[in-house]
């Protein structure tokens, strides 16, 4: 028996090769933060109480998410079933995109927005659709609804938009996503606190519509990277079935509902 001697490169998935790659900005890290809007100061003063009363023995078990899943849950007024944490907001992107989306489809997104939306879909190998801002870098309403078609899968806009700051009137929000019953709408609140106007309250009725919060800002919560996907419960079993199911770690779970519970630190 011959036994070949040619090596052949290992090669990631094409979809890989050819996508885009994030770089934050984390040079010297000491100065006043403002590109990430972060919180500045601390977390409440409840969270770091909790935290000083983490044990060692409580890290050698796997977390559990869904007692915090419920506490969350009924904090923002939803069903257990329509929340789940997620490893930050960027995991929730991840997990959408690998839900629903396939070669073949199309992603809407409006730049410039975080880079996250177009690189977790070109990892599936979608084709991404950009819709260019104007000078004026307001949400261009006409262009994202004219680039709706049969083949696309997944819309993902910020509102507040990062970077620009622009808001999408709730009510186009609802129109697009029940324009478009066979797209996802993913709808990233991650600067809700900027600017106070949210659809997470619409997604029992909406059924392809999926909010996602982060309690990286205002909550001050960046370093223990959790967030949450909210969406209707037939939309949200599928895409648990993607989650890990310790995805998010122990200490970010145990401080979590310390973080909301103290809604006056908030305001």
């Amino acid at each position: 028996m011959t036994i070949s001697r040619t090596l052949q490169k290992l090669r990631p998935r094409a979809a890989v090769e050819q996508m885009h790659e994030y770089h934050p900005p984390l040079a010297d890290r000491d100065g006043l933060r403002l590109d990430f809007n972060e919180n500045t100061l601390a977390p409440s003063p409840r969270v770091q109480a909790v935290l000083q009363n983490i044990t060692s023995d409580s890290l050698t078990k796997y977390p559990d998410r869904g007692p915090v899943e419920r506490i969350a849950a009924q904090h923002f007024g939803l069903a257990p079933d329509s929340v789940l944490l997620t490893n930050g907001v960027d995991e929730a992107i991840h997990l959408v995109c690998e839900t629903y989306l396939e070669p073949t489809d199309e992603v809407i997104v409006v730049t410039p927005t975080f880079s996250m939306y177009a690189l977790c879909a070109e990892a599936t190998g979608a084709t991404v659709c950009s819709i260019q801002a104007d000078s004026t870098l307001q949400f261009p309403y006409r262009k994202v609804k004219e680039a709706v078609r049969p083949s696309t899968r997944l819309i993902m806009i910020a509102s507040p938009n990062n970077p620009t700051g622009a808001v999408v009137e709730s009510s186009f929000l609802l129109e697009l996503a029940m324009s478009a019953p066979q797209a996802a709408l993913l709808v990233d609140e991650a600067y809700y606190h900027f600017h106070g106007e949210s659809v997470l309250n619409k997604t029992p009725a909406v059924t392809n519509l999926l909010v996602a919060r982060t309690f990286s800002k205002a909550y001050g919560l960046a370093g223990l990277r959790i967030g949450l996907l909210a969406g209707h419960p037939d939309a949200m079993r599928f895409i648990r079935k993607v989650s890990s199911p310790y995805n998010v770690n122990s200490i970010a779970l145990t401080c979590l509902p310390a973080a909301l519970a103290d809604e006056e630190y908030i305001a």
